[in-house]
């Protein structure tokens, strides 16, 4: 329908085009506006016509975008026009001017002295402002992702082995993901039949930056440490809170049109400190920096 609407403006103005004349004097402002001239000539214009009125108009900014004000060398009052750059107002300014001139065209000459004058008859008031938005291009979609992934890490003296799961929106190159990863248990022997179990569980917000297939995200990671002895005298299960933060690097492949394969490298440090005693001895202290090797999948979902 706009498309119809704005042929329909086109054809009219084009049959006005002999009417629709005008010199146009442009002020310095925020926008130059060099191809106004050229657009209103293509809108069925006539800028710079020997003998028709005058167009003044005038430029500055506004907000996050630029105005113009229009008048004509009548009392018709001025006509404002708003867009988001000069582009797109010097295409709004065009419109506007050829629509005011093709609405009201330059007066005929006057009738001699001597001849009587027609009946005036009385005209209705004229708009004082004309707004003319440019419409922008669309929000890109919201697009939901699930993932699962196993990474290996070393965390001060020992490796670490941690599944997750997680879901992430993103919209363009932006995206915000939840996920949940749980630790494989460390188990650290104390003679030949006691043994310390430890296990981490966290929850991890990622806001992240895509650009093409690479992604680099930040990491701020809250959950639980677990240390359960056994085989020990007066042995106790003890939990103890997690706050971490760091960054991961990320490259994604697509396997079909809904899955992809990620690998990703991943460091972060621990707010937290947790040591575990046995006969006031540590037998194992949290380290203060872990990293990460991590390889999984992503599934797209409508």
């Amino acid at each position: 329908m706009r498309v119809v609407a704005a042929a329909l403006v086109v054809c009219a103005l084009a049959a006005r085009r002999a009417d629709a004349g005008a010199r146009l004097d442009v002020a310095p402002g925020a926008c130059a506006l060099e191809r106004l001239p050229d657009r209103v000539r293509a809108l069925g214009g006539a800028p710079d016509a020997a003998g028709a009125r005058v167009v003044r108009v005038s430029t500055e900014a506004d907000g996050d975008g630029v105005i113009a004000r229009v008048s004509l060398d009548d009392t018709r009052g001025v006509r404002t026009v708003r867009a988001t750059d000069c582009a797109h107002l010097t295409e709004a300014v065009a419109l506007v001017i050829a629509v005011a001139l093709a609405r009201d065209p330059e007066p005929p000459p006057a009738p001699p002295a001597d001849a009587p004058l027609p009946p005036i008859a009385p005209l209705a008031p004229p708009s004082n402002s004309i707004s003319a938005r440019i419409a922008t291009s669309p929000r890109a979609p919201l697009a939901v992702a699930a993932s699962f992934a196993s990474s290996i890490g070393r965390a001060g003296d020992r490796w670490t082995e941690t599944f997750a799961i997680g879901a992430r929106v993103r919209r363009g190159a932006r995206s915000l993901g939840l996920e949940l990863a749980v630790q494989a248990p460390d188990r650290i022997a104390i003679g030949s039949s006691s043994h310390v179990e430890v296990s981490t569980t966290a929850i991890t917000i990622a806001p992240c930056a895509h650009h093409g297939r690479a992604l680099a995200c930040a990491l701020v990671s809250a959950g639980w440490l677990t240390g359960r002895g056994d085989g020990l005298m007066d042995a106790r299960t003890i939990t103890r809170p997690v706050i971490a933060a760091g960054a991961r690097l990320g490259w994604e492949v697509p396997l079909s049109p809904r899955v992809d394969v990620t690998a990703q490298l991943g460091v972060r440090g621990n707010v937290t400190s947790t040591r575990f005693l046995v006969d006031q001895r540590p037998v194992w202290s949290s380290a203060r920096v872990e990293a990460a090797a991590a390889v999984g999948l992503i599934a797209h979902f409508p």
